[in-house]
C-alpha cells in the first residue's frame, strides 16, 4: 500500500475524496489498487508505467482513477474504454507534479476512446518530440459525447497538443506550447458542435494555435491568450466566436486571426478582443472570403497601418466600434477589396460598396421587440440618392433647424413613405443662425416664418 509522510492509507484515502483506482509509483515499482486496497496491477517503475495506468482504467470503466503526483513514462497510448450505457471515466492527476511523459514514438499520450462522459484534468504532458498529439479523440463517433479537459499542461507535440473530433467538448484552464500545431477541432462525418474553450493559454507553437476546419459547428473561445505564436489561427467553419481574449507578440508577419482561408466561413464573431501588432503584423485580423462576420468592441495597437483586411470574396461583415491608442478605429485603419461591408465609427456608418446595391434598409425593434423598417436609402451617389423613411416620426436636425444630414452629409432628395405626417415637428423658435429655407411656427399668432436667405418671410395660417 502507499504512504505518504507515515500517514496511513485509510487517512490518506480518505483525503482524496471518492475514487474507483489509484496509481502510485516509488522509485522500483509502479502500481494501481482500487478504492479497497486491493492491488489492481504492478510492475516495474519506468517500464510498466503505461501499462500498469491502462490497466487500471480498463478494470473499472467507470468512475475516478486518480494518478499519484510523479513521473510516468509512457511508452503506448493510454486509451479510456467504450462506455457502457452512461458510465463515465474521470482521469484526475495530483497537479502539475503528476507528469505522463513520452519515451517512444506514439500517436498520443491520452486517447479519448468512445466514452459517453470523460474528464481528463490536472496532471502535465511531456510528448517530448515524441507523441504526435497530447490527447487525441479519434475518428469513430457513435455516441454523444461530453468531454471535459481542464487544467493541463501540454508541451511538445509534433502535431497538436489536442486533436477534436467529437461534440460537446470543453477545453479550460490549459497552458500549450508545442512544436507544431495547439488544437485541432477536425472536420467531422457529420456536424461536430458546441466545442468551448475558455481561460487558456497557447503560447510558441510553430505552426496555427487552433485550426478550426470546414464543417465543425459551434465553437466558443473566450478569455484565452494567445503570444509568440508563428502563424494564425485558422477558422474555416460557421459559427464561432472569440470574446475577452488576448494576441500579443506574434512571431512572424501572420495574422492572428484568418477567417475563411480554405473554404467559405460565416457568422464568426470577434467581441471585446485585444491585438497587440507588435509593428510587425501587417493584417491582425485578415478575412478571405467570410459572409456576416462581426468584428465588435476590439482593440488595436501598435499598428503597421491596417487592422483588418478584407479581401474580394467578403461581403455582408461588420466592424463596430473598436479603436486604437488614438482613438476610434476609422477607414485609414481598414484595407477592403471586398464587396459589401460595413464600419460603424464615432456613430457614423460606412459602407462598402454601397452604389452597387439596390439599397440599404434599417430596421428598428419596437417596444415588443419586434422589428419594423424605419428608413431605408436607396443606391446611388449622395447628390442623386434617394430617402426613405417609414412609420417614424421625422424631427428636426439637433441645431433646431430643419436639414437632412450636415453640410458634408446632405441628401438632395427625400420621399416620405407611409409616415405621420401630422406629427412632423417644426421649430416655434428663430434658430441662431438660420439658413436659406429655415422655418419656424409662432403658435401664438398661427403664423409660419421662412427665411429666404436675407430675412424672414411670413405666412398666416388663421
Amino acid at each position: 500500500m502507499w504512504f505518504a509522510e507515515n500517514i496511513s492509507w485509510r487517512q490518506f484515502r480518505r483525503s482524496l475524496g471518492s475514487f474507483s483506482a489509484i496509481v502510485c509509483k516509488d522509485a522500483s515499482t509502479v502500481w494501481a489498487e482500487d478504492s479497497e486496497g486491493k492491488t489492481i496491477a504492478s510492475g516495474e517503475a519506468g517500464v510498466d508505467d503505461a501499462s500498469v495506468i491502462q490497466d487500471a482504467i480498463s478494470e473499472i470503466e467507470s468512475g475516478v482513477i486518480f494518478i499519484m503526483p510523479a513521473t510516468y513514462l509512457i511508452d503506448s497510448e493510454i486509451a479510456l474504454p467504450e462506455s457502457i450505457d452512461d458510465s463515465n471515466i474521470v482521469v484526475r492527476g495530483g497537479g502539475t507534479t503528476t507528469i505522463l511523459k513520452a519515451t517512444t514514438s506514439v500517436n498520443s499520450i491520452i486517447n479519448m476512446g468512445l466514452q459517453r462522459f470523460a474528464v481528463v484534468e490536472d496532471l502535465r504532458i511531456l510528448c517530448d518530440n515524441k507523441a504526435a498529439y497530447g490527447i487525441y479523440f479519434p475518428d469513430t463517433r457513435t455516441l454523444p459525447n461530453y468531454s471535459i479537459i481542464r487544467s493541463i499542461l501540454i508541451y511538445g507535440a509534433t502535431k497538436a497538443a489536442i486533436r477534436v473530433f467529437h461534440d460537446e467538448v470543453y477545453l479550460r484552464d490549459l497552458y500549450i506550447n508545442t512544436n507544431n500545431k495547439g488544437v485541432i477541432l477536425e472536420t467531422p462525418p457529420e456536424s461536430l458542435t458546441d466545442i468551448r474553450m475558455e481561460n487558456c493559454k497557447i503560447y510558441s507553437t510553430t505552426s496555427n494555435p487552433i485550426e478550426i476546419q470546414q464543417g465543425v459547428g459551434k465553437v466558443t473561445i473566450r478569455d484565452c491568450v494567445f503570444a509568440g505564436n508563428s502563424d494564425s489561427i485558422l477558422v474555416d467553419n460557421d459559427d464561432t466566436c472569440f470574446e475577452h481574449c488576448w494576441f500579443e507578440n506574434q512571431q512572424e508577419d501572420k495574422a492572428y486571426i484568418k477567417l475563411g482561408s480554405a473554404f467559405s466561413a460565416s457568422k464568426t464573431r470577434i467581441i471585446d478582443c485585444h491585438f497587440n501588432a507588435n509593428n510587425k503584423v501587417t493584417y491582425p485580423i485578415h478575412l478571405v472570403d467570410v459572409r456576416r462576420c462581426i468584428i465588435s468592441q476590439c482593440s488595436f495597437t501598435h499598428l503597421i497601418q491596417y487592422a483588418i483586411r478584407f479581401e474580394a470574396n467578403c461581403n455582408y461583415n461588420i466592424v463596430e466600434n473598436c479603436a486604437t491608442p488614438d482613438g476610434y478605429l476609422g477607414e485609414e485603419h481598414i484595407s477592403d477589396d471586398g464587396g459589401f461591408n460595413i464600419l460603424i465609427s464615432e456613430g457614423k456608418i460606412y459602407c462598402k460598396d454601397f452604389r452597387n446595391k439596390e439599397k440599404i434598409e434599417f430596421y428598428v425593434p419596437d417596444s415588443s421587440g419586434n422589428y419594423y423598417r424605419r428608413l431605408v436609402i436607396l443606391a446611388g451617389d449622395p447628390d442623386t440618392a434617394v430617402m426613405y423613411v417609414d412609420n417614424a416620426h421625422f424631427l428636426p436636425h439637433d441645431d433646431n433647424q430643419y436639414n437632412l444630414g450636415d453640410d458634408t452629409h446632405r441628401w438632395r432628395y427625400a420621399r416620405f413613405q407611409k409616415t405621420k405626417s401630422d406629427h412632423i415637428v417644426i421649430p416655434t423658435s428663430a434658430p441662431g443662425s438660420p439658413e436659406s429655407g429655415s422655418m419656424y411656427f409662432d403658435p401664438s399668432t398661427g403664423t409660419l416664418y421662412i427665411y429666404d436667405g436675407s430675412t424672414w418671410k411670413s405666412v398666416s395660417l388663421t
